[in-house]
């Protein structure tokens, strides 16, 4: 709250009195345009890397009598490679329009300010690292505590040697269950690793450091946050689908526009497939947004700190010229 004196309020922040309606700028900020479209880009990449890698992806539309309901299938094809790469060159994909979503929500969501393409290509291009060290290190954390459990397998199963095994048996155990919190601090915080990355610029151990400490010391705020941002977005992409199909029902149904030619249908695909773009919009910006509100109860940073590029500024001198006699 904000007063003038003798105890006058002006006006109620009330971002600072419920930190949670910071939410609630989410839908809008999913919307732009500046993350729509590398939402877009980013889901295209993906359903082709699936597709070159050999997965089986099925696009289509489900019809409820005259609703239409867009869906997208994954299933595995026995001519698939190796699923270890098929993930890293997806994960590579949302680096790039990834970044470029969380980027955008954190400006917006700080400081209500845009940030140009050329400085998150920039930023990608001196904190990109972070992205793919925070994976990795989590990634060689969690084989190197399971390696003294593999190490207890293997001896347990030589004669006379299970009996000492089972006797040390807890010292395995306490290394499977480091592995364990490494592990699900990876399945369900990794996407906080990515969102530091972007906010602060941080490197991989900084990234891991961060979302250990907000996973772990606030992991009722985390899945109350995440339900929070899941009605609110049912409740977005339903407004998107509505608009969309109106959109198609308007053009093809009531005006009647021939679809005899692919590019009719190719344009109805597109419009009807909006709200899954939106979809991942909604992901990368409400996971941006839940970093902020755990940062600031974690480590009470105020909501306006987020790191910048500096941009190179030359400065226009004047040109000296000898005086004239």
């Amino acid at each position: 709250m904000h007063d003038i004196g003798e105890g006058t309020i002006r006006r109620i922040d009330w971002q600072e009195l419920m930190p949670v309606v910071l939410l609630l700028r989410v839908f809008n900020i999913s919307l732009d345009l500046r993350t729509m479209l590398p939402a877009f880009c980013g889901g295209l990449l993906t359903v082709a890397v699936l597709t070159v890698c050999g997965e089986s992806v099925s696009l289509g539309v489900h019809e409820i009598g005259s609703i239409k309901i867009p869906y997208m299938t994954v299933a595995a094809d026995g001519r698939a490679g190796c699923r270890i790469a098929v993930w890293t060159a997806i994960y590579l994909v949302w680096i790039l329009f990834g970044s470029m979503i969380v980027r955008t929500a954190a400006v917006r969501l700080t400081n209500n300010e845009s940030e140009s393409p050329g400085n998150q290509f920039r930023f990608l291009r001196q904190r990109g690292l972070g992205f793919i060290s925070s994976v990795v290190i989590l990634i060689i954390g969690i084989l190197c505590c399971l390696l003294p459990v593999k190490i207890a397998v293997w001896l347990a199963a030589m004669p006379y040697v299970h009996f000492v095994v089972a006797l040390f048996l807890p010292i395995p155990m306490l290394f499977a269950f480091f592995a364990a919190v490494l592990a699900v601090g990876l399945v369900f915080g990794w996407m906080l690793m990515f969102a530091a990355v972007c906010v602060e610029g941080s490197d991989g151990f900084d990234a891991i450091s961060r979302m250990f400490s907000y996973l772990y010391q606030r992991p009722l705020h985390y899945v109350f946050y995440w339900f929070y941002c899941a009605v609110l977005g049912c409740i977005g992409c339903g407004i998107v689908w509505i608009f969309t199909s109106a959109v198609s029902f308007l053009t093809f149904d009531i005006c009647k526009f021939p679809l005899d030619d692919g590019m009719g249908c190719f344009w109805i695909d597109i419009t009807l497939f909006i709200p899954l773009v939106y979809c991942l919009s909604w992901f990368w910006t409400s996971s941006t947004a839940i970093y902020l509100l755990l940062r600031r109860s974690v480590d009470a940073t105020p909501f306006n700190q987020v790191y910048r590029i500096k941009e190179a500024k030359t400065e226009n001198l004047e040109r000296l010229t000898p005086p004239v006699s």
